[in-house]
């Protein structure tokens, strides 16, 4: 039964004076008739509902007499608080377990994202409650395990809101739209949770539109829900209307800047994106990350540099992000410095360190840092990529433990440019054989291999498959390397048509492959040169070498 106190307690714990209750606890627990443990579990509950977990920790060492509510409420204090060690250690140390004990730690692993460790302890325990089944239903869907969830689901005697979201989820993660518009559409009711997951499963899905819909027909939005938004038309393309919805929120938050921030670095809006950041009341780390490795990629080092020591807790995603700013900008001493300086390195950080290297031409030297400790398929592109010699690269690709796309593509080039057009081909397929699918830069390799051996029929066969039978969108890059290779090969009734009818605006390098072939088939104008570029002078040199030729051709008759 509660002792005399606990009135007084229960007073100062809802005026949260915390502190005051626990010094009449202590003064009450002196008397033998106070010292049950009601009051302070009341305390301790207070303590673990604000995440006060030290001061609930130095109330729990003084409790002289604790039964299963005050372990359980420490652990659930920790948890709270996100201290996974400590609930494992308080976990450990209890005299016995209950469910809700379990779940509290099931709790702590959910808050840090040990999935792992959720499911371990969960598939343990002798009984499940409601929230033992939606805490794990949750892990499944965060990972996408649709068939866990469902069977978890389905052994739920009543299904709540919680647990229907967490399928939801799982649903729209794994990109199985159909069911997850089927489980919305059943639901009595749906929360904020509910609405977003079903607009992140429209946007997984690439309805862009319909997604759009939804927002507008939503009952209510939160910043998850403007945030995925954004994000759909950062992803689609459309960075003036993810813009324009950023600039409409009317509550904007550190995700939603920091994505804002980041598509208009990569888009090379640099001016708009420092704007942001000048203007966000704070800043986290993949704020900073962001804008530090957007000024890199421009060449604004010393921006980069004020960002960098801007940080207040420099991550080692951070540190990578300016050792790889030293390297793309040439600066390899520097770029040792600060790699020597790291408090640690990921294998990320250590390929930033050899492409450092392999920039500046220096590839052999990098072993002399220290041994690499773990070397992943990036380094092994890294090295393949700076490979100058065909045969070097062929044995090293040969050997690799294993492949990306990005190793398929690599040697293919090498041997395009060569010429080498069955090598291209014989690797383009042994590719699809190993069951990796063509990328732009695949078709790419193969359009300059055809080019450089004046191979028009199988370069125009691989240029029609790219649709027809892969479904790419053809990109700029591809319809300039079918401009060159019917040029090279004398087609130039043809290479000119497709410059002026390809849907994309063409570049000086377009005219100057219509100009590079026999003299007797350039038409370009000069004026149409001018119109594109006048400070690039390649085209003038190769006009005038035409010239000069024609003029020696026709003195010789």
């Amino acid at each position: 039964m509660p002792g005399s106190a606990a009135p007084l307690i229960q007073s100062c714990i809802d005026r949260g004076e915390l502190d005051r209750a626990a010094r009449i606890y202590c003064e009450a627990s002196r008397s033998p008739a106070e010292r049950e443990p009601y009051c302070g579990n009341l305390i301790l509950a207070a303590f673990a509902r604000l995440g006060h977990s030290r001061d609930a920790k130095a109330l729990f060492d003084r409790m002289g007499d604790r039964d299963i509510v005050s372990w359980t409420t420490m652990l659930r204090a920790y948890a709270t608080a996100g201290d996974l060690e400590e609930s494992r250690a308080i976990f450990a140390a209890m005299p016995c377990w209950d469910v809700i004990a379990m779940n509290s730690l099931l709790d702590a692993y959910a808050r840090v994202g040990h999935l792992d460790f959720l499911l371990e302890l969960f598939h343990s325990m002798p009984e499940w409650s409601r929230s033992s089944l939606t805490s794990a239903i949750a892990a499944h869907g965060r990972r996408g395990n649709v068939k866990e969830c469902l069977s978890l689901f389905r052994d739920m005697d009543e299904h709540d809101l919680v647990a229907a979201n967490a399928v939801l989820t799982a649903f729209s993660r794994n990109g199985d739209f159909d069911s997850a518009k089927a489980l919305f559409d059943s639901l009595p009711c749906a929360s904020i949770v509910t609405w977003n997951a079903m607009l992140c499963a429209h946007v997984t899905a690439g309805h862009l539109e319909a997604a759009t819909c939804m927002f507008e027909s939503m009952p209510a939005r939160d910043p998850v829900t403007w945030t995925a938004l954004i994000s759909a038309f950062a992803a689609a393309g459309d960075l003036g209307a993810a813009k324009a919805l950023f600039d409409s929120m009317p509550q904007r938050d550190l995700a939603a800047c920091n994505l804002i921030i980041a598509a208009l670095a990569q888009r090379g809006s640099i001016d708009a994106a420092r704007r942001i950041f000048d203007s966000m009341p704070e800043w986290d780390v993949v704020s900073c990350t962001a804008m530090l490795a957007a000024f890199a990629r421009n060449g604004l080092l010393e921006d980069a540099r004020h960002v960098f020591g801007s940080i207040p807790a420099a991550n080692v995603v951070t540190w990578t992000a300016m050792l790889a700013a030293y390297g793309r900008n040439g600066h390899l001493d520097t770029a040792q410095c600060l790699f020597r300086g790291m408090p640690v390195a990921s294998t990320v950080t250590w390929n930033a360190m050899l492409a450092t290297f392999a920039h500046a031409g220096q590839l052999n030297q990098f072993a002399t840092i220290a041994p690499m400790p773990d070397v992943d398929v990036v380094t092994w592109n890294t090295v393949l990529a700076h490979t100058g010699d065909l045969q070097d690269a062929g044995r090293i690709f040969a050997t690799m433990p294993e492949r990306d796309s990005s190793s398929w593509n690599a040697v293919p080039v090498m041997y395009a440019q060569r010429g080498h057009i069955e090598k291209t081909l014989e690797l383009y397929w042994a590719m699809l054989l190993h069951g990796f699918q063509p990328t732009g830069a695949s078709f790419l390799c193969v359009l300059l291999g055809c080019s450089h051996a004046g191979d028009v029929d199988r370069g125009l066969s691989y240029f029609r498959s790219m649709r027809l039978d892969h479904g790419f969108d053809v990109r700029k890059e591809h319809f300039s390397c079918m401009v060159d290779l019917l040029s090279r090969a004398g087609h130039f009734v043809e290479a000119k048509e497709l410059v002026q009818t390809m849907p994309f605006v063409p570049k000086i390098q377009d005219f100057t492959c219509l100009i590079r072939g026999p003299s007797s088939g350039s038409t370009v104008h000069e004026s149409e040169m001018i119109e594109l570029d006048e400070s690039n002078g390649a085209p003038y040199v190769l006009t005038r070498e035409i010239l000069q030729s024609t003029r020696r051709n026709l003195l010789e008759l």
